[in-house]
């Protein structure tokens, strides 16, 4: 029982430490985020804490880690990491607690605070599902999906002839596709559009902007 006692204390310590070294100061901030993390999910933390100083080590000015706007910016991180599953997700939040120039404007900040939390509201599989049309040179994403984009749509002919256990798979992945799109148009992420030749969804200003914080990369999207 010491044992197991004194491993939670090493990594309760451990995340404290690494919490420290990326808010200058912020040891208030550090105790108040560790406090409120079990310790089994300590680990998710470090990770995320080591995604962050990754990034920090390619910035050449990293005054901005002394804005009270940052403290507030990675405590929500640090707290939406304790909860991600997946290591890609909390790469995400890193790039989303890192800003690319420095000072960043007072919308750039409210624009990655939000940016938290509409991050916690997605999937991973909405997240690359928003992906696949930011990285969509030839519009073969869009093309792949448009009949789905349009509506959910099985003709009676395929309904006939399908097995059960294919129509079932047909469904459930349309289905699937519909609950993404739904997200993401209601994050204002995506947008339909009809030029008289070519419908589907594209992406949005908005969903642009939030992409480029994930990957760093202005994903204009090929359809504007």
């Amino acid at each position: 029982m010491t044992d197991i006692a004194d491993s939670a204390t090493d990594k309760r310590v451990k995340a404290y430490r690494a919490v420290c070294g990326i808010i200058p100061g912020g040891s208030f901030i550090a105790e108040l985020c560790i406090d409120r993390i079990p310790n089994q999910r300590l680990d998710r933390v470090v990770d995320f804490i080591e995604k962050v100083e990754f990034r920090l080590r390619d910035i050449e000015s990293n005054s901005f880690v002394t804005d009270e706007r940052y403290g507030y910016l990675a405590e929500n991180s640090i707290l939406e990491s304790a909860k991600a599953y997946s290591s890609e997700r909390r790469s995400w939040l890193a790039s989303i607690c890192i800003p690319l120039a420095a000072p960043p404007s007072r919308e750039e900040w409210d624009f990655r605070i939000n940016a938290v939390s509409q991050l916690s509201s997605l999937s991973d599989s909405e997240v690359k599902y928003l992906l696949g049309y930011a990285l969509d040179d030839t519009r073969r994403f869009q093309l792949t999906h448009t009949q789905d984009d349009i509506h959910i749509f099985i003709s009676m002919a395929d309904r006939k002839n399908l097995s059960g256990q294919d129509l079932f798979q047909r469904t459930l992945i349309n289905n699937e596709n519909a609950n993404h799109r739904n997200s993401l148009l209601r994050l204002n992420f995506l947008k339909f559009k009809d030029d008289g030749s070519f419908k589907t969804y594209e992406l949005t200003e908005i969903g642009e902007l939030f992409l480029y914080l994930l990957t760093g990369k202005m994903c204009i999207s090929r359809n504007s």
